[in-house]
């Protein structure tokens, strides 16, 4: 299985998707930028604005 980790958001993502980038790798996953089997978004979002701003670049991202 292959995956994929994008950040949208605040500096303690960056953290928080690294602990999550070596819980993959330790169970045997293969990180896969062009075509992964599992797509993870961590977000963070303060105000209305900023879930705006993720809800927009999600649906670009997967033409939703």
């Amino acid at each position: 299985m292959t995956f994929k980790l994008l950040t949208l958001g605040c500096k303690v993502n960056s953290y928080e998707i690294a602990a999550v980038k070596s819980a993959f790798l330790k169970h045997g996953y293969k990180e896969d930028k062009t075509n992964p089997d599992i797509v993870v978004i961590n977000t963070c979002s303060v105000t209305e604005v900023s879930d705006a701003k993720s809800r927009k670049i999600i649906r670009q991202l997967f033409l939703i």
